[in-house]
Formats: C-alpha cells, sequence, structure tokens
C-alpha cells in the first residue's frame, strides 16, 4: 500500500519537490555487493537488471552506494 504526505514541516510540498515523502509497504529489498562493480559497473548492472527482467520482477526503487560497490533494488514482496 502507498502513503503519501509532506514531511516534517515543509509548508505544502507537492509531489516531486523537496520534502514530499511517499510510503510503500510490502517491499522486499536485494542488495547486490561486489568490488566488480565498481571496475565494471555498466556490465554488472545490465547483468543483474536483465535477469530481474527475465524473471518479470517489477522493480520500485533502486539505490546505489556512495562506494559504488553495492546496488540496492526494491521489489514487491509477490515477486519474490
Amino acid at each position: 500500500s502507498l502513503r503519501k504526505g509532506a514531511a516534517g514541516n515543509c509548508g505544502n510540498p507537492s509531489p516531486g519537490s523537496a520534502g514530499f515523502v511517499e510510503m510503500e509497504s510490502d517491499l522486499a529489498l536485494i542488495a547486490v555487493v561486489g568490488r566488480g562493480m565498481k571496475s565494471n559497473p555498466s556490465v554488472t548492472a545490465g547483468r543483474i537488471f536483465s535477469a530481474l527482467a527475465h524473471a518479470n520482477v517489477k522493480l520500485k526503487m533502486i539505490d546505489q552506494g556512495s562506494s559504488e560497490l553495492n546496488i540496492i533494488i526494491g521489489v514487491e514482496n509477490r515477486d519474490l
């Protein structure tokens, strides 16, 4: 389920503006970690996303750490 609303004391922000938060439940996080991700990011990311697409997994979020050694992917629980 998806809930939307303003975060903190930000007035009346609109979706896409600073201070707007969307929360979603029933998500699973997949973390892919490895040294090779920093030196060869496009190949590694391509392999990850191709495998998920082949399995018909719908991506809800993607995050990469500042170290570029990991990618975290949010998917719906039912896709696992």
